[in-house]
């Protein structure tokens, strides 16, 4: 059996030649779906049921705007809100720095369209948010009212 020496470095440039091929495809193809805003990035952080417990409630945007918060079991316990002046409802996204994104829709995280950043007292109670999106632009609303579950 006659064995050729350089059939080895053959062999082996043809196989990095297609692992470089197959790693360009695969960039190519990741660039592509980030483009098209294919690519979803990792999930968010779960929101700690006590730290949702203690963002519920509604806040003063003005006299005539209301901001309700609480969490919703459906989805995982993360924080929904109602704008009672608007009509418009949607999920709170926590963001690794705790600031609170939402996007245009239920079930549409982004682009995000609002952004929450609650705020403490030295007491570290939550006294209000910073609220910004739909026409409003870094928004005070003081709490006024904390979240109250009642049995229907």
């Amino acid at each position: 059996m006659m064995c050729r020496q350089d059939a080895g470095p053959r062999k082996t440039h043809r196989l990095r030649a297609a692992y470089k091929a197959a790693m360009s495809l695969l960039l190519a193809t990741v660039l592509f779906a980030a483009a098209a805003g294919n690519v979803q990035a990792a999930p968010p952080p779960k929101l700690d049921a006590r730290l949702a417990r203690e963002y519920a409630g509604s806040y003063r945007l003005d006299a005539h705007h209301i901001i309700d918060l609480g969490p919703m079991d459906e989805m995982g316990g993360d924080l929904a809100f109602l704008d009672q002046k608007t009509l418009r409802g949607g999920h709170l996204v926590r963001l690794p720095d705790n600031t609170f994104v939402a996007g245009p829709s239920f079930g549409i995280d982004t682009p995000h369209v609002i952004r929450a950043v609650f705020h403490r007292d030295r007491g570290g109670r939550v006294t209000g948010l910073r609220w910004t999106g739909e026409g409003l632009k870094d928004q005070w609303a003081k709490k006024i009212a904390p979240r109250v579950d009642e049995e229907v």
